[in-house]
């Protein structure tokens, strides 16, 4: 059952990797644009960037923990399944 849990996560993960590259430019303009504020940016521009950011990094975040539970759910049952 852990076997399938890990598969499932590691798919999950690629389709946000996918996603992720389908929208590389996208993220690469929203980090220049963070670092290019001013103070002529208006309210709306800024708050809409700052959500932006939140979520590109949440989204990054779900993509490494799910690589990494998922990889972790599989290495184990293999080092189980060989006895070590």
């Amino acid at each position: 059952m852990k076997k399938v849990l890990g598969i499932l996560l590691l798919i999950f993960s690629l389709v946000l990797m996918l996603a992720f590259l389908g929208q590389f430019s996208v993220f690469l303009s929203d980090l220049t644009n963070l670092f290019g504020l001013s103070e002529q940016s208006e309210a709306y521009d800024t708050g809409y960037l700052l959500g932006r950011i939140v979520y590109w990094v949440m989204h990054l975040s779900v993509l490494a923990l799910l690589l990494f539970f998922g990889i972790r759910l599989l290495r184990k049952n293999r080092l189980k399944k060989h006895g070590l």
